[in-house]
């Protein structure tokens, strides 16, 4: 019978936990589930540990996981301030992100209004993943500036007021 951790529990062990919690969260052979639920945990130890954990599954290619870890950073974010996030590991998923997101909107640009083909199940993908890619790309950039900055722009951005999509852009 395997004694079961719950996350209350491994936040209790503190800064202690975070080498075994990252040692898991960054296995590729361990369950997917399990790994994609380890940032929330190791964001509320909230170090620089952490920070340091987080970061390095940045680069790993389950996409979902990245997505939790940018959600975990955010978190550290806002909750600890004094922390410092590492600007290069960010800078370069952003990039990537951008080129992602960019490319799904040439796609959706190419079918649907330079070709008009017939709207379908296609199109609502790739508008699911601009909207992903969109997020993903605005919680990346707050975690390099000024988080509110970032709310605000996108704020601004989205709704679709043209004086206020100039002034944020």
């Amino acid at each position: 019978d395997a004694m079961s951790f719950t996350p209350d529990m491994l936040v209790g062990y503190g800064p202690a936990a975070l080498d075994t919690l990252g040692h898991f969260m960054l296995d590729a052979e361990e369950d997917p589930w399990v790994r994609r639920h380890l940032p929330a945990t190791i964001a509320r130890i909230g170090t620089q540990g952490a920070v340091e954990i987080l970061t390095a599954a940045l680069g790993d290619p389950d996409g979902f996981l990245r997505y939790k870890a940018i959600q975990a950073l955010e978190r550290l974010r806002h909750d600890e301030p004094t922390l410092r996030f590492p600007g290069e590991a960010v800078e370069r998923l952003l990039l990537r992100e951008a080129r992602r997101y960019f490319s799904a909107l040439t796609l959706h640009d190419n079918l649907f209004v330079r070709q008009q083909v017939a709207r379908h199940i296609l199109a609502e993908a790739l508008e699911e993943k601009l909207a992903r890619g969109a997020d993903r790309v605005y919680r990346l950039l707050a975690l390099l500036y000024p988080w509110k900055d970032i709310d605000a722009a996108r704020w601004a951005l989205e709704p679709g007021d043209p004086r206020a999509q100039s002034s944020a852009s």
